[in-house]
């Protein structure tokens, strides 16, 4: 599911991709089976694909990128459409290859990383859940979560 950056109202729709429209699915990555995590996005942060770096903006949808998207990591499941109140507590960067069909998290020192397109993923938690009050960042969740950001970059790795 995505929303229309392009539809009046921007509604939340079946995301479609080549010429003859198909439906696109996310694949399972075992041990995961479909999301890992509830998967969102925050209001009015867009991506600007027309900066090297992929810059995080936030401004109207004239930018060329899409909706800065959140990995949600609570223990409670979204419907689509809800809107969370969400914790930010880290962002992460991944690498789309052109050739390649799924994304590469950034490793820091790749001298790639530079010439390849990037998509940030925002890790956040509801701020109604347990954890909320102990995570305050990546490393509180690799504290109280552990797997969750290694499983994170495998998902992206090979979803």
């Amino acid at each position: 599911m995505e929303i229309s950056k392009d539809e009046v109202s921007n509604p939340i729709k079946h995301s479609v991709s080549g010429k003859k429209g198909r439906l696109q699915y996310v694949r399972n990555c075992f041990p995961h089976h479909g999301y890992m995590w509830n998967y969102g996005s925050l209001p009015q942060t867009w991506e600007d694909d027309s900066t090297p770096s992929g810059a995080i903006c936030t401004s109207e949808p004239g930018v060329t990128g899409d909706l800065l998207d959140v990995c949600e990591i609570s223990n409670s499941p979204a419907y689509i459409g809800q809107i969370k109140c969400v914790k930010v507590l880290g962002i992460m960067g991944v690498l789309q290859p052109p050739s390649l069909s799924s994304y590469e998290p950034i490793i820091q020192d790749s001298s790639v990383a530079s010439e390849l397109p990037i998509s940030f993923k925002i890790i956040a938690i509801d701020i109604t859940d347990d954890l909320a009050e102990k995570l305050h960042n990546i490393d509180d969740v690799e504290k109280w979560c552990p797997g969750i950001m290694s499983g994170t970059k495998e998902w992206f790795r090979y979803a």
